[in-house]
């Protein structure tokens, strides 16, 4: 019989309308989380959805990437390849894509259009590495709270990466707009007054942050622009969030309409976890200039590394269990498993069973 533990995972209730949900793992390293604010009774002003991932840096299967050079790369012009977040998750295979950088077309300075063609040509704002190769270089103290990684994804986190830090050693590397959390400290309220609409009133958010140990990289998005469902954040509000789902440190990067995260499904195909305003608006994902995408092996099975060493008349079938259990193998010439191996009932996670008396040269069911 096997063992099995409960957890019983409680809400976390941080404000007495702000609520955070337990995490859920939804790949190998990576866990999710939703969170709800309705206004009123101390809470958040606005109506608010969040949906928060924590990535584990240092599960070995984790892998970071970013969007590349464009074909034809011009600096500070012509740099990255737009496409949805979607199809960046498609393109790349990666299980997890979040929008990053702020973009613009080239030569200007507003937001593009919503519904630009994929592999329209932007130019990033702030610094992006890709793969080791630099994108988009830093070049003012605009869009510079920069987030870079190492090849095994040690992050570093820059609250105002101007003059430009060193890129040397990095492997990938995006930046947001401005920091909402450094050591630990909301200063979101700094932008209070700020005649930026990006600061003056709720929007819809993304943002990155890092824990204190920098094992966990957080990415977070708040929907907005959205009355009735969610009405975006300010930037205080950010990074209260932020400091709710674990960071120390932590950046507003591009919002808007651009806000969008998006998994892998059960059977590859994109799953939007946020409401993006975009979609809401205009019925389709924004084409966005930069992203950020996350590679993670499946969650393990209850039964796993499975192994069957054939050797004349016998056989060892080895495997590992995620909770300890009991021992046994079932088997036969057919599925019908007709035969088993004694029950060894000490409750381990490393199982070993030898089967003897077999046929030589003979294919065998077992379980």
């Amino acid at each position: 019989m096997l063992s099995f533990a409960l957890v019983i995972a409680a809400v976390s209730s941080v404000h007495a309308t702000t609520n955070l949900g337990p995490w859920i793992p939804i790949f190998k390293g990576i866990d999710h989380a939703t969170g709800t604010n309705t206004p009123g009774n101390g809470g958040f002003p606005e109506l608010e959805v969040v949906q928060a991932l924590r990535v584990d840096l240092t599960d070995p299967d984790i892998r970071l990437v970013t969007t590349p050079r464009i074909t034809n790369y011009i600096a500070n012009s012509r740099e990255t390849p737009g496409m949805s977040v979607s199809d960046f998750l498609v393109t790349k295979g990666v299980q997890v894509a979040i929008n990053a950088n702020n973009f613009h077309d080239p030569g200007t300075l507003d937001s593009p259009s919503y519904t630009l063609p994929p592999g329209t040509p932007f130019e990033v704002a702030g610094l992006a590495i890709s793969q080791g190769q630099l994108v988009s270089a830093q070049e003012g103290p605009v869009d510079s709270a920069s987030i870079l990684f190492t090849t095994n994804n040690q992050p570093t986190i820059i609250s105002s990466n101007w003059p430009a830090h060193s890129t040397a050693g990095f492997f990938n590397a995006v930046s947001g707009l401005y920091p909402v959390l450094i050591n630990g400290v909301n200063i979101g309220s700094n932008y209070l007054g700020s005649s930026d609409f990006v600061h003056n009133q709720p929007q819809p958010r993304t943002a990155f942050g890092l824990s204190q140990d920098r094992h966990f990289l957080y990415l977070l998005t708040i929907d907005g622009r959205q009355p009735g469902y969610s009405d975006g954040a300010w930037d205080w509000e950010t990074g209260e969030w932020l400091q709710m789902v674990g960071a120390f440190d932590g950046a507003n990067m591009d919002g808007g309409g651009s806000t969008t995260l998006v998994i892998e499904d059960s059977t590859g195909a994109p799953l939007e976890l946020n409401q993006s305003s975009a979609v809401a608006q205009n019925g389709t994902e924004r084409t966005v200039g930069s992203h950020l995408g996350v590679f993670a092996k499946p969650l393990p099975g209850f039964i796993n590394d499975v192994v069957a060493l054939p050797d004349d008349t016998a056989a060892t079938i080895t495997w590992t269990t995620i909770e300890p259990s009991t021992t046994q193998v079932q088997y036969d010439l057919t599925n019908n498993f007709n035969h088993s191996s004694p029950l060894q009932a000490t409750m381990v996670t490393n199982h070993a069973v030898l089967l003897t008396g077999l046929t030589p040269n003979t294919g065998y069911y077992f379980r």
